[in-house]
């Protein structure tokens, strides 16, 4: 699965909405939306991934299990 499915998946499952990830986070809208519509994954920075980590209330590893970064990285 990739990244930005699972950030969308956890959204609809806790009923998150944009909106309230921006609340917590210092970060533009249109650079949350390009994350999470798959356009902007590539220079996704670790700050950026835990600050949407802490917004969805899950931790990193829930975040990343299952994706490319997971299956990709197993050698970490």
């Amino acid at each position: 699965m990739m990244l930005y499915l699972k950030i969308q998946k956890i959204m609809r499952e806790k009923n998150i909405r944009q909106v309230d990830i921006l609340e917590t986070m210092d970060i533009e809208q249109s650079r949350l939306s390009a994350i999470i519509r798959g356009k902007e994954l590539k220079n996704i920075s670790l700050r950026t991934i835990l600050g949407i980590t802490k917004a969805l209330n899950v931790d990193i590893y829930e975040l990343i299990e299952g994706t490319e970064y997971d299956e990709e990285n197993t050698d970490l």
